[in-house]
């Protein structure tokens, strides 16, 4: 077979053999060649071994089919007619071998198509040419060929040798160290790139620079050089060039010149260097971290405790030959210098915006030497999602870098950020701003003020939280309904609160009348709700003699104060279900109802419940005129009870079953029908009626107790002239209370005062002594032969009462139809006229303080005579 037909045969059956390998198929870290006739894709890397193959067994000695550098493709020279014809790709740039030719793409990156043609029968062929790659690793324990990562060389002075322009050397992580690594010159223009998990470590021990780089068109990704040590500049890098990305450069020194200029970076011609890291780089003169002779840019870097003795502490920036100069989004913090802790340039330059200069008050005098003002600047920002929260509920705390004087985020680098709370829980307590941005949440269990402190380098922010149950507004005076989450935005009506709360929320109700079936008639599902009246005066909930106001369906617990309920057709409040730590302190007047409470229909027991306040005028047909319940436990009712109805049992109170460690107290005033005011069903222990009121009542007993109820200082009326006398209750009493009142002195001059006090005493068994506690009643006062300071006083209040008739005087107080009186005397003492003295020596005074002799003034002494049986007596008459 023709040996020019052989290799053709030979070339397309390679590419039949390879369809399947499509460019997903690729690796581009291996060096081989694939070939599709689908097209997709053809690699050529410095090694190919198809190629090879070609050229070992298809050479006729003249000339060669492939070079195995993969540089060229070749004809038969020996042929008469074209073998192989190479076209160009899209560019125009055209590709051909002609009889007898070598073809070189040299070392061209770009897109290539082939094209074979075998009589009338053509065959493209697309390939990819791009510059090899080479493969370091410091791990491994003996060199390869490095050109995978397979057989990576051990240092990279090995790839050094063998990297022509453009090649890429990829740097497996690990530590590298020793003259293989550092005190390196680079002439090419290489790319050097990072790869693998963890840090790739160029480690020069304090001993030497690092590398010098001689080209100006280097790449350098993702390194990390430390303990660089120049003699002169540059302590990690000398480079004319280039771009430094992603890359870590710690305690590089260039300091043993008085001028020695690049702690880590010295750069002779203008530099990109982005996204890295300078921490604790020291340089003698100028840019403790980085200088450039001839501009550059410099952005999205971090630069840490970078030290120069006299200009830039992190960056000396210079922009010789008219060049440029830029800083942008990067942060500094802790650098030192004399001029210019952070930029020193000997020029201003063309940008040095949206750094992060440590705090949010820069010292620019400090930080800046020659190279500008930015205009704009990072400051920190905390913000908050609420800055009120429940208790249990989280805040979410929002830390940003804000360009000064906006709200827009900038993207600084990764800074520390630590925080701290006054108490409760902080998610976290320190992080990261990444991309200027950093955020967590705050939550506490107990109701309170707290303070969270963040410190980003210098700079200190606090924000105040505040734990609180959520509170909800209603006022019925809005044209319109507003979110309900203030005052100014209150809504309208109690339904659209009820709507909105969650369990324990607080729903404040502004003073007003609501009316309407969006304020009566009303259901409560939440657990735990408060709501309480806000602003003077009253708010009123009327039903108009409709339904009931608010029922509670099996909702263990809920708060109610301050606000008035009235005109109920049914149950004001209807309990349905138990009840729990609770309190009802409210005022229900004029509510109706068949039958269990009027005011408040308890449908369950009460365990740790407290009810207080105002039952007016409640009706009911038949048991429990104000309030009806079950069972109670450790609980109170400490109110007043006036002009209720019943005309059965417990006109103000019924308790159908049993009490366990309750107190009851209160005024029970003018409470008309029924059998009695208090009815008690069940048995009774640890409970007690104590410290209350029961004045004028229209009913056949006062208490009715199944079980019997201890009585402790309560009062039914007594007063000083029937203490003694047993009040008609219905039960046994263990005491009472009586009214007296105290004058003292009880005997006055005209025109004297005395003091009356009104007071409880308790009578117990013969004995009687002052009530210890204070009731909350008002006396109304009335008197005879004089006048008094005040017309109503309460018990134990000090009242004046002034003589200004002779006479047996008296000081009434009354309430209700119970009173006491307590009586005084009222004498004008009378002056003698005439003085008789036997004595032959009398020492008069006047007013007790004036002695005789002196000149005594009508108003002293009024019109006096001086008289005497012994003529030598001189009479003065005044």
């Amino acid at each position: 077979m023709n040996k020019k037909i052989f290799i053709l045969l030979f070339f397309l059956f390679v590419l039949i053999s390879m369809s399947a390998v499509s460019a997903a198929d690729l690796d581009s870290s291996n060096d081989t060649i694939a070939l599709s006739n689908d097209a997709e894709a053809i690699a050529i890397a410095n090694d190919v071994n198809a190629i090879d193959d070609l050229n070992e067994n298809y050479s006729d000695g003249d000339g060669k089919a492939l070079e195995n550098d993969a540089k060229s493709v070749a004809a038969d020279k020996n042929n008469e007619n074209d073998l192989l014809s190479l076209d160009n790709d899209e560019n125009g740039n055209i590709l051909k071998a002609e009889e007898g030719n070598l073809y070189d793409l040299d070392r061209g990156i770009g897109e290539y198509i082939i094209t074979a043609t075998v009589d009338n029968q053509e065959i493209n062929i697309p390939i990819t040419a791009a510059p090899p790659t080479w493969y370091v690793n410091a791990s491994k324990t003996s060199s390869g060929d490095g050109k995978s990562e397979e057989t990576a060389f051990k240092t990279l002075k090995e790839a050094l040798d063998v990297a022509e322009d453009g090649d890429t050397i990829m740097i497996a992580s690990g530590e590298y160290k020793g003259t293989d690594n550092t005190e390196l010159s680079i002439y090419r223009n290489l790319n050097f790139v990072k790869y693998g998990d963890g840090e790739a470590i160029f480690d020069a021990e304090s001993q030497r620079r690092i590398w010098t780089v001689m080209n100006r068109f280097v790449n350098i990704i993702g390194l990390t050089f430390k303990n660089g040590n120049s003699t002169n500049n540059g302590g990690a890098i000398y480079m004319r060039g280039g771009d430094v990305i992603n890359c870590t450069f710690i305690d590089n020194t260039a300091a043993t010149k008085s001028t020695s200029y690049g702690g880590a970076i010295y750069c002779l011609y203008y530099t990109n260097v982005t996204n890295c890291n300078f921490t604790g780089n020291y340089a003698r003169y100028m840019g403790g971290a980085f200088y450039t002779m001839r501009g550059g840019n410099v952005s999205d870097c971090i630069f840490t405790g970078n030290n120069v003795n006299s200009w830039g502490g992190a960056i000396g920036l210079e922009t010789a030959d008219n060049t440029e100069g830029t800083v942008t989004n990067c942060a500094f913090f802790n650098n030192t210098a004399k001029y210019g802790k952070a930029i020193s340039s000997s020029r201003v330059l063309k940008s040095i915006d949206n750094n992060w200069w440590g705090s949010n008050n820069p010292d620019w005098n400090e930080l800046i030497n020659t190279a500008g003002i930015p205009s704009s600047y990072a400051v920190l920002n905390v913000t908050a999602d609420t800055q009120t929260i429940a208790p249990g509920s989280k805040a979410r705390l929002n830390y940003a870098f804000y360009r000064n004087g906006t709200t827009e985020i900038l993207s600084i680098p990764e800074r520390a950020i630590t925080l701290s709370a006054t108490g409760g829980n902080l998610d976290d307590t320190s992080g990261y701003m990444v991309n200027g941005e950093f955020s967590t949440e705050f939550s506490a269990d107990t109701i309170g003020d707290y303070e969270i402190t963040a410190m980003v380098d210098n700079q200190e922010i606090d924000i105040p939280i505040t734990v609180a149950i959520p509170t909800w507004y209603v006022n019925a005076s809005k044209t319109s309904s507003g979110d309900g989450k203030s005052e100014e935005t209150a809504f309208m009506t109690l339904n659209e609160a009820i709507d909105a709360a969650d369990d324990g929320d607080i729903i404040m109700i502004a003073s007003g009348t609501y009316t309407g079936d969006k304020n009566v008639g009303l259901e409560i599902n939440n657990n735990g709700l408060t709501l309480n009246k806000y602003g003077g005066g009253e708010a009123i909930f009327d039903a108009q003699g409709n339904e009931g106001i608010l029922t509670l369906f099996r909702v263990p617990s809920i708060n109610i104060n301050g606000l008035t309920f009235k005109n109920s057709g049914s149950h004001a409040l209807f309990v349905n279900g138990d009840l729990c730590n609770s309190t009802i302190n409210a005022t229900f007047i004029n509510n109706t109802a068949g039958n269990c409470g009027a005011a408040i229909r308890f449908w369950g027991d009460l365990d740790n419940v407290n009810v207080s306040g105002k039952f007016i005028g409640n009706t009911i047909t038949y048991d429990g005129g104000a309030i009806y319940v079950g069972s109670m436990f450790n609980s109170n009712i400490c109110a007043t009870f006036i002009n209720n109805t019943a005309s059965r049992t417990g006109v103000a109170l019924c308790v159908n079953s049993n009490l366990d460690n309750v107190n009851i107290s209160g005024n029970f005033i003018n409470n008309v029908g029924g059998n009695e005011i208090i009815y008690i069903g069940g048995s009774i222990s640890n409970s007690v009626i104590q410290d209350s009121i029961f004045i004028n009542n229209d009913a056949n007993k006062i208490i009715t107790a199944q079980s019997g109820i201890q009585t402790i200082n309560n009062w039914f009326g007594n007063n000083a002239t029937n203490y003694n006398i047993d009040p008609n209750v219905g039960i046994d009493l263990d005491n009472w209370l009586f009214l007296n009142a105290t004058a003292d002195p009880s005997e006055i001059g005209l025109g004297k005062s005395s003091t009356i006090t009104f007071d409880m005493y308790t009578y117990s068994d013969g004995f009687t002594y002052l009530y210890n506690k204070s009731m909350n009643i008002q006396l109304d006062l009335t008197q005879t032969l004089g006048e008094l300071d005040k017309p109503v006083a309460s018990l134990g209040e000090e009242i004046t009462y002034t003589a200004k008739d002779n006479g047996n005087a008296s000081v009434t107080g009354t309430f209700e139809t119970a009173s006491q009186t307590i009586r005084l005397t009222n004498n004008d003492p009378i002056i003698p006229t005439e003085i008789k003295i036997a004595n032959s020596t009398v020492d008069l005074k006047a007013n007790d303080e004036i002695e005789s002799g002196a000149t005594l003034t009508p108003a002293d002494a009024g019109n006096v005579t001086y008289t005497s049986s012994n003529s030598s007596v001189a009479v003065v008459v005044n």
